[in-house]
């Protein structure tokens, strides 16, 4: 009996570890996306802008547009705003924070969630969570606004 609880302890501690290990990969993973981003934004390649603060480029503008996420945002906008103030969110960077990460978890519905995919597989190069990126910039001034700051607001360096 006393191998068996050596053992289960043993895999528990292996299984911490793994853990832990997957949680820095996610936190790497998620920081190469966003220089990805920025250095895709310096030269007009992307959705957003990597200037601060983040603005949709014309590529960005046109998936706003096209893809359902505008629309849907506009529909959903009371939702969508119950939620980012409920996060309380002390800066416009965190409101920007809150607003994509709000974006990325939203109940959109399955209509709207459908469009958003068909859009995504008909153009190839963007995937859903772009759409969301791009959704969530646009929404990021209508809560900016409702929460009493301005975009000015935005400037990463004041924010940090």
């Amino acid at each position: 009996m006393g191998e068996t609880k050596e053992v289960i302890v043993r895999t528990d501690e292996a299984i911490k570890r793994i853990d832990k290990d997957f949680d820095e990969v996610k936190k790497d993973v998620k920081s190469i996306d966003r220089r990805v981003a920025r250095i895709e934004g310096k030269f007009g390649l992307g959705a957003l802008g990597s200037e601060s603060p983040l603005v949709l480029t014309k590529i960005g503008r046109e998936i706003l547009e096209n893809s359902g996420i505008k629309k849907a945002a506009d529909q959903f906008k009371d939702q969508l705003l119950k939620q980012i103030k409920k996060e309380k969110p002390p800066t416009a960077y965190d409101v920007q924070e809150v607003t994509r990460n709000v974006f990325k978890q939203f109940d959109f519905g399955e209509d709207v969630l459908k469009q958003m995919k068909e859009y995504a597989f008909q153009n190839g190069e963007w995937g859903l969570s772009d759409i969301l990126d791009v959704g969530a910039i646009y929404f990021r001034d209508i809560a900016l606004k409702e929460l009493e700051f301005k975009i000015e607001d935005l400037n990463r360096k004041s924010n940090r």
